[in-house]
């Protein structure tokens, strides 16, 4: 399952987003997140995305989100994922990644 790239449109104030296990199997079932996805969420400090089934995530993905403090990818399907991928050279401040 993925998101619709721009479903967060007109939410800038948005301070946490939490799409991380809320299905009945312990898994949300998210697979792929588009680029696009949180654009326009300068606000945003904590993301959570635990608990899915994400293989990869796309360069750009953060691309905007100057605020954000935390990001949760636990419990992920993620490989070969680094805290210096060029994934997170789109963080400006000093951000807690769980991987």
């Amino acid at each position: 399952m993925t998101l619709p790239e721009g479903l967060f449109d007109g939410l800038s104030s948005l301070k946490s987003l939490d799409l991380g296990s809320n299905s009945r199997g312990g898994r949300n079932g998210l697979t792929t997140l588009p680029v696009g996805l949180f654009q326009g969420l300068s606000s945003l400090e904590s993301l959570v995305l635990q608990g899915n089934s994400l293989t990869t995530l796309p360069v750009g993905l953060f691309e905007g989100l100057d605020s954000l403090k935390s990001l949760d990818l636990r419990y992920n399907r993620l490989r070969r994922l680094t805290r210096d991928a060029p994934l997170f050279a789109a963080f400006s401040g000093q951000v807690d990644i769980r991987l």
